[in-house]
């Protein structure tokens, strides 16, 4: 089944909150001290489970219009400065 633009824009913005999530749960996790107040009133498990929680929506959405392929897991650097380097690891769906 095709999916329409408007799927595909939503499986976009939970892409993106996936791997702002798991940006911030590294950046939280490491001790970050760029990291904004706002976010730091909350464990990184919070974050983890947004993550987890826009995992599954992505996957309900693929699998609802059988076009659930898997994923990747990328890593990228969660590095709010140049010289600080925080990896972090997150699913990128094809």
């Amino acid at each position: 089944m095709k999916m329409s633009k408007t799927i595909l824009a939503v499986i976009d913005q939970h892409q993106a909150s996936i791997e702002h999530c798991a940006r911030i749960a590294a950046r939280s996790r490491a001790g970050c001290e760029y990291l904004p107040a706002w976010f730091t009133d909350k464990p990184a498990e919070y974050y983890d489970g947004l993550q987890q929680g826009a995992c599954a929506a992505v996957e309900a959405l693929l699998h609802a219009h059988n076009q659930y392929k898997g994923y990747n897991d990328a890593t990228v650097e969660a590095s709010p400065v140049a010289s600080i380097k925080i990896p972090t690891t997150f699913n990128r769906y094809y």
